[in-house]
């Protein structure tokens, strides 16, 4: 319809969204600039951030900030980093800035996060079964 066309108008060809994601996840250290990210997908920055906006929900900034988020979450579960150390591999300045943006986002610190959470589930230490086995 008319309104669907006027809507999608203006945000990022699929292409460029992936290119802007698959950028800014390999640079969660924020060393990437929206200049940067911008002219790999041929756009302005004002153009792009607007185009990102329409075709995410929202601005590249906030995309960046979940995205170390959750890279944090993954390595709460899944390493034995420090927490000092997980600030860093995500991109925070530090452990302080870290933790206040963790704890805004989930509602508790970090190390409290990682006491909480569910053990990551463990692959391969259980024979298989043969109760489910198919009857010949």
């Amino acid at each position: 319809s008319r309104q669907r066309a006027r809507l999608s108008r203006g945000g990022l060809t699929p292409t460029q969204l992936n290119r802007a994601k698959m950028l800014i996840d390999a640079n969660l250290n924020g060393q990437l600039t929206l200049t940067d990210i911008a002219t790999e997908c041929g756009l302005s920055s004002s153009y792009f951030a607007r185009a990102f906006k329409m075709s995410t929900g929202g601005t590249p900034h906030r995309w960046l900030a979940q995205r170390r988020i959750e890279k944090a979450i993954d390595l709460l579960k899944n390493s034995q980093l420090s927490i000092k150390e997980i600030a860093c591999a995500c991109g925070f300045s530090d452990q302080a800035h870290f933790t206040r943006a963790f704890g805004e986002a989930k509602g508790v610190p970090p190390a409290a996060w990682r006491r909480n959470a569910p053990p990551a589930p463990t692959i391969g230490l259980y024979p298989i079964s043969t109760k489910f086995r198919s009857a010949k």
